[in-house]
């Protein structure tokens, strides 16, 4: 279900009684809309990407827009990401799996990247992978993950789906 409040306010200038119908039509979508947003999570991923989208989505925090932060590990903007979730004393932080990362292979990791590397490892070195990731965020931040994510979906893969399950049953 989209709600676009651009869309549910087509004003027309030419007829003052549709003006009045679509500002109607906005106060009760606007209405329903405030009433959601004390369920709805909006989650940013890919913090610590690199400094730009670090402070757009720190600013994205402050201003209610997002919800919670999850944060790339081993990426050009970790560090900067870090001493954000310090400064601005942000609790809503979760992890966005990447497995391999900036750090392990100089660049973006891409889709081909994740088949491969799904197709070379067993089911025991991606288990592997998640822990090491899942420790190292709770070493870098002095927590557990509030939630999981993952680059491309990439937690669905059979060969790492009871891991990440394993984790959140014992974390709960």
């Amino acid at each position: 279900y989209t709600l676009s409040l651009h869309d549910a306010l087509p004003i027309s200038y030419t007829c003052p009684i549709e003006n009045l119908r679509w500002i109607a039509v906005y106060i009760m979508v606007y209405r329903c809309y405030h009433r959601a947003m004390k369920k709805l999570v909006v989650v940013a991923d890919d913090f610590g990407l690199c400094e730009s989208v670090n402070s757009g989505i720190v600013e994205s925090f402050q201003n209610g827009l997002v919800t919670e932060l999850s944060l790339m590990l081993g990426s050009p903007g970790t560090n900067h990401a870090l001493k954000l979730v310090q400064n601005h004393n942000i609790s809503n932080l979760g992890i966005h799996m990447l497995l391999k990362n900036w750090r392990d292979t100089g660049a973006l990791v891409r889709r081909a990247d994740y088949t491969r590397l799904f197709n070379e490892l067993t089911a025991s070195e991606v288990a592997k992978l998640v822990t090491a990731e899942l420790d190292e965020f709770e070493r870098l931040t002095g927590h557990k993950p509030s939630h999981i994510t993952s680059q491309y979906g990439i937690l669905s893969h059979p060969k790492a789906l009871p891991s990440i399950t394993e984790y959140a049953a014992e974390n709960d």
